[in-house]
């Protein structure tokens, strides 16, 4: 009498079972790190916007020889809707500043957008102002929410709650924009640090 020993193809439900508390394991334990990675992505792509829009609020500056404010706010912009300034907004706008000598020269909007998501703390000044030459001035914009920040170096910090690794955006006078990390300190060794 022949026997057939033969196994069918498949899985047994327990194998399946066990693949999947395996996966359920490796899935807790990763789940924290990648969290973690997401929002440390998030700062990294804000810091990069925010440094994408001060380098432009600087070109335009130069290009229209004219005075520009770059402002954080917290609602979104647009040409027929320029927000207040505010510091710790997660929009931004380019606008141009309009002649104290000029009458009737409308504060005219540039460009604008949105730094990144709800989970973002952004810190720094709400506005600055770049002159012609595209160095830092401090010029008075009633349409730009006052006084631009006065020339001197400005520091915009964005960082999450459950990223560790926060990073700054920084402007000097002469209008040198770049990211860095608050963490490490600047030298031959570190360029990237602050």
């Amino acid at each position: 009498m022949l026997i057939n020993t033969t196994r069918s193809a498949g899985f047994t439900l327990i194998e399946l079972l066990i693949t999947l508390v395996i996966l359920g394991v490796l899935m807790a334990v990763a789940f924290p790190q990648f969290n973690t990675w997401i929002q440390n992505e998030q700062t990294r792509t804000a810091a990069d916007t925010l440094q994408n829009a001060l380098r432009s609020a600087k070109s335009e500056s130069a290009r229209l020889n004219r005075q520009v404010a770059f402002s954080l706010t917290a609602t979104n912009p647009s040409r027929t809707s320029i927000p207040a300034p505010a510091a710790a907004g997660r929009f931004w706008f380019i606008q141009v500043i309009p002649s104290p000598t000029v009458a009737g020269d409308p504060a005219t909007y540039i460009q604008g957008g949105q730094l990144g998501s709800s989970k973002l703390t952004i810190a720094g000044p709400a506005s600055i102002c770049f002159n012609s030459l595209g160095r830092m001035s401090n010029t008075l914009s009633p349409s730009a929410g006052g006084t631009c920040l006065a020339p001197a170096a400005a520091t915009y910090s964005i960082s999450t709650a459950v990223g560790d690794h926060p990073l700054n955006v920084t402007v000097s006078i002469a209008g040198q924009v770049r990211v860095c990390d608050p963490s490490r300190t600047l030298s031959q060794t570190t360029p990237d640090g602050c």
